[in-house]
């Protein structure tokens, strides 16, 4: 009874591994457009040239930005110490440099998207202007810590 069991089994495996088993199309019997084999018209020296033309140009890594639409113009090396500082004191007094970092960071959420607002507001006012000038006068350690109770968002 076994055997014709594990028969039985076998069968219905081999043919359904058949039905469902890709299959390949000799050369021959292909009937579709050509395969392009070069994806593109230009040279070598032409690639190599784009190519060192656009690493010439500074740019940051996009895991390491931070900032707002209107700042995202900013060539890397172009803003001042001082206003990149300002710009992460902002960040920080918004209150996303603890919260953004957290594995249930839901961005979508009520207090983060009232905290991302919080953040343009402060960046897009007179308090973006107002931090520059406390970090160009204070001379601050690079990773000042400007977190403030008068604008949080909790």
């Amino acid at each position: 009874m076994r055997a014709k069991l594990l028969v039985l089994v076998s069968a219905l495996t081999l043919a359904f591994a058949g039905a469902v088993s890709a299959q390949t199309v000799p050369a021959e019997a292909w009937v579709g457009p050509a395969i392009a084999t070069t994806a593109s018209q230009l040279s070598r020296g032409e690639v190599v040239a784009s190519m060192q033309q656009a690493m010439s140009q500074p740019q940051a890594a996009p895991e390491g930005w931070i900032g707002t639409m209107a700042s995202a113009g900013i060539a890397a090396g172009e803003a001042k110490r001082s206003e990149v500082m300002a710009d992460f004191n902002l960040y920080q007094r918004a209150g996303l440099a603890d919260y953004a970092g957290r594995a249930s960071f839901d961005p979508y959420s009520a207090r983060a998207k009232g905290r991302i607002l919080l953040y343009e507001r402060l960046r897009a006012g007179p308090e973006f202007s107002q931090e520059v000038a406390r970090v160009e006068g204070a001379k601050l350690p690079p990773m000042a810590n400007a977190k403030g109770s008068d604008a949080s968002a909790d």
